[in-house]
């Protein structure tokens, strides 16, 4: 009995860990209400400019084409070694990235981009972490380990899983929304799939193996 309780408290806590990296990857590309500047002439244009800022990870640059009030940057102030790690390779994996344009529609001051984005899905590198992480976590559950240790824990079997194990190609299509201000076109609203393909689709499959775990 003493085991199996020990057993659930290394299950939980590797369930919260696993929320706590969903968390600072949300946090690193929460997209909406960005500010409203380097917008273009045309809304493939300006959608275009907004999936080259993709492929760098500038989230600053993304912010220049769509609507709404400034970003905030404080996102961007990583102190924390397991997002900047996270970040490094996500913008690493981003400069993969490819994308056609496939559609455009306009009436009047609105407009319809549709592009179809091809990218590289980490899961199989997560799921197999994952596999290791909660075997290994059991241990450090038994000797009382800090959320910090089973962070720790996390991104070396990640880092090292991600030397030998490939990202797969992901194919994406996104609809933007767009409306003229003026002279110049603006993405309205930045799509939830920009997320996915940002994070390598990384935040999903973690998500999904949360809810494996319950």
């Amino acid at each position: 009995m003493h085991a199996e309780t020990h057993a659930g408290d290394a299950r939980r806590r590797g369930e919260t860990h696993m929320k706590k990296i969903s968390t600072i990857l949300l946090c690193l590309f929460i997209v909406a209400g960005l500010c409203a500047c380097g917008r273009s002439a045309k809304p493939d244009l300006v959608v275009k400019t907004f999936s080259e800022a993709m492929k760098k990870t500038d989230l600053e640059g993304m912010a220049n084409t769509v609507k709404g009030n400034a970003y905030d940057t404080s996102v961007l102030d990583l102190t924390d070694e397991i997002s900047v790690q996270l970040f490094e390779y996500m913008r690493s994996e981003n400069t993969k990235m490819t994308y056609t344009i496939d559609q455009t529609a306009v009436d009047g001051d609105r407009g319809t981009v549709d592009v179809t984005y091809r990218y590289s899905d980490a899961s199989p590198i997560v799921e197999a972490t994952m596999g290791e992480y909660l075997s290994r976590a059991m241990s450090l559950a038994f000797g009382g380990a800090s959320e910090d240790e089973m962070g720790e824990l996390f991104m070396k079997l990640f880092m090292e899983n991600a030397k030998t194990v490939s990202p797969v190609q992901a194919e994406a299509k996104v609809t933007f929304s767009c409306v003229k201000a003026g002279s110049v076109w603006e993405i309205e609203k930045v799509p939830d799939e920009v997320t996915d393909i940002l994070t390598c689709n990384m935040l999903n499959s973690m998500d999904s193996l949360g809810g494996a775990g319950r």
